[in-house]
């Protein structure tokens, strides 16, 4: 059990770390094809919660060889391909509550 403890405290402090690492560089993120404004502070939290969750996973698949760690960070990644989506959903959920 302790094992697990420690396994949880690890996953979600990489997770933590990394979203908050995009909250607090919202501002600053520009995408190529954006203009001048950086990316909203939930974009970047989404952003940063896949990509986290990609890091997590992939360190707690370490114990399990190399060859399942890229496998799980890949599938961690792939839904990187609904972003135009997420994003178009993130833009009408703002333009909603504003």
């Amino acid at each position: 059990m302790n094992e697990m403890i420690w396994f949880g405290i690890v996953d979600n402090g990489i997770l933590c770390i990394v979203v908050l690492a995009g909250v607090l560089n919202a501002g600053r993120i520009r995408m190529p094809w954006s203009k001048d404004r950086g990316v909203s502070t939930t974009t970047a939290a989404l952003a940063g919660a896949m990509i986290g969750n990609a890091l997590s996973d992939g360190a707690a698949g370490l114990g399990m060889g190399m060859e399942a760690t890229v496998a799980v960070v890949a599938g961690c990644l792939i839904p990187f391909i609904a972003w135009p989506l997420c994003t178009l959903v993130i833009r009408y959920a703002e333009r909603n509550t504003n």
